[in-house]
């Protein structure tokens, strides 16, 4: 939703977003709080964008983790990951 935010100019309403990140991540399954966290980087380093900081978009960009894939276990009656 942040992202969206940020498409219509709403840069204040983006940072609110953010702001939950914490809240978000605590009540984020243990199998996707990595993704969760990457998601709020990206929305930090696009607001920084929004706000023209480039040098400081850049900076936050570069310290994002490239997520692994994910695994998936095929068994014949059911996918599990």
């Amino acid at each position: 939703m942040g992202l969206i935010d940020l498409r219509q100019h709403r840069i204040d309403s983006a940072r609110v977003r953010l702001k939950n990140k914490d809240r978000m991540l605590a009540n984020a399954h243990v199998t996707i709080k990595e993704v969760v966290h990457w998601q709020y980087d990206l929305l930090h380093a696009e607001i920084l964008l929004a706000q023209d900081s480039t040098d400081q978009a850049i900076s936050a960009g570069e310290r994002i983790r490239v997520l692994a894939p994910p695994r998936y276990n095929f068994w014949p009656d059911r996918l599990t990951f």
